[in-house]
């Protein structure tokens, strides 16, 4: 509820200066709630007592040029309470990525330093596909610095700008929001500055949580003055005990989301003085009282969990016309998109405004490409190799490297939608690689090569590893520990009774390969299809970048949300036994799966091959963490 809906008697005679409307006597910022929604620059982060330092001006590219020879520094984007923004361009990779520095009025002040520093350490930590990615972070002639990815997009509030929300466009903001939130809280990692302005949507309506700058650390003591005894976040999206400087766990991201949920439904900031309300939007019983728990005043009543609030969440969108049983959906659906299957869609809805919802939010997102993104031109999409099976090849297109026993591989009706697939026998006894025989790939020429297939999640026998996916030196190779050409690849490993993707590789002649440390869990179940998906890309003569993900995809082979990730890390000769292997110009697509390590068929196995592009120079070291700096670590650290 806005201030100009309150009651006379929870109003004082406090004016705006900006809109001249009555305010409540402890406004934040001394403004009306739609003033300060309307600001951008009015809800910077404070932190403690130094917000009314004045702020130096941001150092202008060609100032900053020296202090980082490996970026050309394009332009500032903007500045906050914890540091100033500016858009980069990595010259040996060709790549756009988000400098941020320190503000320079900070510099000198060893609390903001700390703070900088345990920023760096919550990002590198986190390895989520809906939280902004840090590349590196250090110190340079007395600047701190991030380098991050930088996010082709807009954030949140400049999408508010265009026009109010929707109820259904609202709830498609919060679950991706949940699940970064869920992943962070998880380790250990509170956010303490959620806002429209730190939610960021990129060119393929992904949202990705930006700014951990003042995240709390639940493992560290607040003795140091950087937790809970200093005011640290945006007044108005804070939770009642994070205002009043108190203990502030995990639930405190929970009640800024559900002010964020409130503004979009509304329009206004909720009220400190009158119990939020969605009444005057005729909204859904049970969408008010999604935001009423959310922002509940005391933290033992609101949700416990950014996972309850997402499920509650994608309840609503499952079913918005009556209260049917509870279904949690397998994905993360955002503008009413339906990622991973079309179960959800097939329940009961009103068609006319489901369609005008829809209909409205691309609308929303296409003008927010027309005014607030820049033409650029389409990157290719690179030579593709599709092989779905169902015309029933397989010799045609793979050699089958046998290590023992029968081909482990055999065509039945088991691929997606009752279609042709690989299936595969629950058996230690067989064991083989396939190899992709039809073309092969010159890594040093191209920007990247993408290998991904379908499979779908068996019981786990006595089986190590489920998929392998790699680049094998001949048609002869083996994603295996036997002599041999030598292969680079990610590995889909049974850990208990789920999988954690691990990277190894082996040089010629030898027979075990070597292997990197063991990724984040992935969950996934049995019965369900699922996309394995590994990048590889060369960027050096020394080095090869490799990332990888798990992804939900339905029985009609539609991919979703992800369920695992393997964040880039760059491995090296010096570490892993590469040399040969990255002096090969003929490289060929493999696929390993093992039947007794939780996989009975596989389908649509894709090969993408990325031209470089022309403005691209030869490929060198960048910043993704390496296992240099990180061996023991999937994320890296630096």
């Amino acid at each position: 509820m806005g201030t100009n809906d309150m009651p006379n008697s929870a109003v004082s005679s406090n004016i705006c200066p900006q809109c001249h409307a009555p305010i409540a006597a402890h406004a934040p910022e001394g403004l009306c709630p739609r003033c300060i929604a309307s600001l951008h620059l009015l809800s910077d982060t404070g932190v403690g007592d130094l917000e009314g330092r004045a702020k130096s001006a941001p150092l202008n590219p060609a100032e900053l040029a020296p202090r980082f020879p490996q970026l050309e520094i394009l332009e500032c984007l903007g500045r906050g309470g914890m540091g100033v923004v500016y858009k980069a361009r990595q010259l040996l990779l060709n790549r756009f990525v988000a400098l941020k520095l320190l503000a320079p009025e900070r510099v000198t002040d060893a609390a903001f330093e700390e703070r900088f520093v345990q920023e760096a350490r919550a990002l590198a930590a986190l390895n989520h596909p809906n939280i902004v990615i840090v590349y590196e972070f250090g110190e340079s002639d007395g600047l701190y610095f991030l380098i991050m990815e930088f996010v082709d997009g807009v954030n949140l509030r400049q999408a508010m700008k265009l026009g109010r929300f929707t109820p259904e466009q609202a709830l498609e903001i919060v679950p991706p929001v949940c699940e970064a939130l869920q992943y962070a809280h998880e380790h250990g990692i509170v956010h303490r500055d959620i806002k429209p302005e730190n939610l960021l949507i990129d060119r393929n309506g992904r949202v990705k949580i930006a700014d951990f700058g003042i995240a709390k650390m639940l493992n560290r003591s607040s003795d140091d003055g950087s937790a809970d005894n200093q005011l640290a976040g945006t007044p108005q999206y804070m939770a009642p005990e994070q205002k009043d400087c108190l203990t502030t766990d995990h639930r405190a991201d929970i009640y800024s989301l559900g002010v964020i949920l409130y503004e979009l439904l509304t329009g206004d900031l909720p009220s400190d003085q009158v119990k939020p309300s969605l009444h005057k939007v005729n909204a859904d019983v049970r969408l008010n009282e999604i935001v009423t728990r959310a922002l509940h005043e005391r933290p033992e009543l609101r949700f416990q969990s950014a996972e309850e609030l997402r499920t509650q969440v994608e309840t609503l969108l499952i079913s918005p016309d009556s209260a049917r049983p509870r279904r949690k959906l397998s994905t993360t659906n955002w503008f009413g998109h339906d990622l991973a299957g079309q179960q959800a869609i097939r329940l009961r809805r009103r068609p006319f405004n489901r369609r005008w919802a829809i209909g409205g939010l691309l609308l929303l997102v296409a003008l927010v490409v027309l005014f607030f993104l820049p033409p650029r031109s389409p990157a290719p999409i690179g030579d593709v190799e599709s092989v779905d099976f169902d015309s029933g090849i397989l010799s045609d297109y793979f050699t089958t490297n046998m290590v023992f026993g029968d081909n482990p591989y055999s065509l039945k009706p088991v691929g997606v939608d009752g279609s042709r697939g690989l299936g595969l026998d629950d058996s230690m006894a067989t064991e083989g690689t396939l190899v992709f025989k039809k073309k092969s790939y010159d890594l040093s020429k191209l920007a990247s090569v993408e290998i991904s297939c379908l499979f779908r999640r068996a019981a786990i026998g006595a089986g190590t590893h489920a998929i392998n996916l790699g680049l094998v030196q001949s048609t002869a190779g083996n994603l295996s520990g036997v002599k041999g050409d030598g292969f680079v690849g990610l590995r889909l490993s049974v850990d208990g009774e789920s999988f954690r993707i691990q990277f190894e590789a082996k040089e010629t002649g030898e027979k075990h390969p070597h292997m990197g440390p063991l990724g984040n869990e992935v969950i996934t179940e049995v019965g369900k299809w699922y996309q394995y998906k590994v990048i590889f890309t060369r960027v050096s003569e020394e080095g090869i970048r490799v990332t990888g993900e798990v992804r939900n995809a339905n029985e009609r082979g539609k991919v979703g949300s992800p369920v695992g990730s393997f964040a880039p890390v760059i491995y090296w000769i010096k570490d892993f036994p590469l040399a040969d292997f990255l002096a090969d110009d003929e490289l060929w697509a493999a696929v390993r799966a093992n039947g007794a390590g939780g996989v009975d068929a596989l389908d649509n196995l894709r090969i993408v091959a990325r031209p470089r592009s022309v403005k691209a120079s030869t490929p060198a070291p960048d910043p993704t963490p390496d296992i240099r700096h990180a061996y023991g670590t999937a994320r890296g650290s630096w």
